[in-house]
């Protein structure tokens, strides 16, 4: 682009003070090839000594039309009002500099657009580091040849490179380039002299107007080395989607993974090791952590060679084979999966290990339309496996449909009871006898409804945890219980009443169970010691088996516990004196047989003193059992008999 404009002298700046500043500023006349006006920073980095001398230098010779070209297609740019940030590199005096530069419009007299530069130079931003490399650019033509390219381009891509093509590493790449209507930013991994390396790219495709008459250039390329942060945020965002202890994919990776197989197919084997965390706490989680990473490997490399695996997080993977590659029924992979799984190994300690696992699988298409579907559908595949008695494959059909089905209808119904109104909870009081006041208040969940009622508590908190639901309903509980435990304070006038609750072992071995409740204790403005968590002594077993000093470790946080159920023969009583116990509430058995276990009792009773528990009697349904329960000095005592007078709040319309 030719254009005869007159030289004007330099303007007078002095006015706005820009000497004052440390930066660089100057204004560059583009189509004359000018510096028009320039501050004191600007003139040391020119290497000018006055102003008049910098303004008169003529910057045509060691202009490439590519560069020129740029520049004045920037011209354009700011008569839109667009400010461009740019790598460059001058050479004044032949002395090469990197600089930062701020470009934006400014007119100059007689009234035509020129670029006001800020630019930020310093002695720390030379070198060779990629992240300030000066910006290259290039024109071509509708073919890709190259036509003129600045020096920075020429040094990163060679002295005679003919055509895009050498330089764009992927040919659709290339043809996307080439077959462009309006101006594009990319990231993409060019040949350079020293290998490949990722720059962005700003290509622009130039009007006729914009071009000289002579050129044959339709198309500038600006160019700008990104290769380090590029590797930087691939490397993030592999790791984003890695599992970081087995180098699987992880729950994110995996979904992004096959949502791009939707339309080939894929078969999905959702697996669960059975009873994993027995090891981890037998043997420690470093060799826990050997038998996942030795699960991945047999997943990896041992099952199909087209498979792509995950780890879901703890004892969960994923094993995923593309539909064209199957080429066996699921039900032949899912036997060999359980076939190599089961295989015993030896860890690095020289233990002799072996696991067990359940599978699920389900296809798409067929049985889903989408990847979380299917993921869904085969995580409900193999908990029928589990069902089923373990170490065992289940494939999607209409009974694992029907299950989940069933299992949505539980969430249903849990939503709608526990956003009603009225309380879930009935509630049936420990008496001091002593004093005939209620010692704490026991919370019973009842849940309404065909379904509901008959189904025990695991089968429901299952339902909950597999749909990812606890967060909700642990909440919308807890605010029940706050507002429950509000009104019998206000009923008998106690402000230090508490509420006692007992779940099954497998919440209170949930990594976030406790870290939610301090959450909900937090959100309803109740105190950790208003809540006595109870435990039945089987639940406690198990707890104590899989995770040793678990309710230590939670007592220290200021959580409560109590025992339930004492006596039916599964208490580890070896561990009583180091448990974190409120009290000890003994089997409803001993009522009806206080007489055939009397030396029994006489032992139980004699243990609580000892280890300074208080101890509960229960179903205690008449006056003389109530009296033999306080001969024996048991004067905290829960039963029909209790809860039939003043003190009983199960169904009490004011307040359930």
């Amino acid at each position: 682009m030719k254009i005869d404009v007159p030289i004007i002298p330099p303007a007078n700046f002095d006015h706005l003070d820009l000497d004052a500043l440390k930066s660089a500023v100057w204004v560059y006349d583009v189509l004359n090839y000018r510096i028009h006006w320039a501050n004191t920073a600007a003139l040391k980095l020119w290497e000018s000594e006055d102003l008049a001398e910098l303004t008169a230098r003529d910057f045509r010779p060691g202009s490439s039309a590519a560069v020129q070209q740029t520049l004045c297609s920037y011209l354009d740019e700011f008569e839109r009002g667009r400010v461009i940030d740019r790598w460059w590199q001058i050479s004044p005096n032949n002395i090469d500099k990197r600089v930062h530069c701020r470009f934006s419009g400014v007119l100059i007299p007689p009234g035509h657009m020129s670029m006001l530069v800020e630019g930020l130079h310093s002695e720390l931003l030379q070198g060779n580091h990629s992240d300030y490399g000066a910006v290259m650019i290039c024109l071509f033509d509708d073919s890709g040849a190259i036509k003129s390219a600045n020096p920075p381009f020429e040094q990163q891509f060679g002295m005679s490179v003919p055509n895009l093509h050498s330089i764009v590493s992927e040919e659709f790449e290339l043809a996307e380039i080439l077959s462009i209507k309006n101006d594009v930013n990319q990231e993409l991994l060019l040949v350079t002299q020293t290998g490949p390396r990722w720059h962005s790219v700003e290509l622009r495709k130039h009007s006729d107007a914009e071009l000289d008459h002579n050129s044959q250039a339709s198309y500038s390329l600006t160019l700008l080395d990104i290769h380090d942060r590029k590797l930087v945020e691939l490397k993030n965002a592999a790791a984003a989607e890695t599992d970081a202890l087995t180098g699987l994919y992880n729950r994110r990776g995996i979904i992004r993974k096959l949502t791009s197989r939707v339309d080939s197919g894929c078969t999905i084997f959702f697996i669960d090791l059975d009873d994993f965390k027995p090891i981890n706490d037998t043997y420690g989680h470093a060799v826990g952590d050997e038998v996942l990473c030795q699960v991945a490997k047999v997943l990896r490399y041992e099952i199909h060679q087209a498979a792509i695996c995950a780890r879901l997080g703890g004892d969960e993977f994923i094993l995923a084979i593309p539909g064209q590659q199957m080429g066996v029924e699921p039900a032949a992979v899912a036997k060999l999966i359980i076939q190599q799984l089961t295989k015993p190994f030896v860890a690095s300690k020289q233990q002799r290990l072996q696991v067990t696992a359940s599978v699920g699988s389900a296809t798409i298409p067929g049985h889903a339309e989408n990847i979380d579907t299917l993921l869904q559908k085969a995580d409900a595949a193999m908990y029928l496996a589990k069902q089923r008695g373990r170490n065992r494959h289940v494939h999607y059909s209409d009974t694992v449909k029907n299950q989940l089905m069933r299992g949505q209808r539980i969430l249903q119904q849990v939503d709608e009871q526990i956003c009603a109104e009225n309380s879930l909870f009935d509630y049936h009081a420990v008496v001091s006898t002593l004093t005939k006041k209620p010692f704490i208040f026991e919370a019973r969940i009842h849940w309404a409804g065909q379904l509901l009622e008959n189904l025990c508590s695991f089968e429901i908190s299952e339902a909950i945890r597999k749909a990812s639901h606890q967060d909700f309903v642990e909440q919308q509980l807890a605010r029940i219980i706050a507002a429950d435990l509000k009104q019998l304070r206000a009923r008998y006038a106690d402000s230090k009443s508490k509420i006692s609750i007992g779940l099954p072992s497998g919440h209170y071995l949930d990594a976030g169970f406790f870290s939610r409740m301090a959450h909900c204790f937090s959100l309803f403005q109740m105190n950790k010691a208003d809540v006595v968590f109870e435990l039945s002594e089987r639940a406690l077993k198990r707890v104590i088996d899989q995770q040793e000093g678990l309710l230590v470790d939670a007592s220290a946080k200021g959580f409560q516990f109590a025992l339930t159920d004492f006596g039916s023969g599964c208490s580890p009583l070896i561990s009583l004196s180091n448990l974190p116990l409120q009290y000890i509430k003994l089997s409803p058995e001993f009522s009806s047989q206080m007489h055939s276990k009397a030396s029994i009792l006489k032992f139980i009773i004699k243990l609580c003193k000892d280890l300074q528990l208080s101890c509960v009697a229960t179903g205690v349904n008449d006056q003389a059992l109530s009296d033999r329960w306080a001969e024996c000095s048991v004067y905290l005592q829960q039963g029909l008999y209790l809860e039939a007078g003043d003190l009983h709040v199960s169904s009490d319309a004011e307040f359930v």
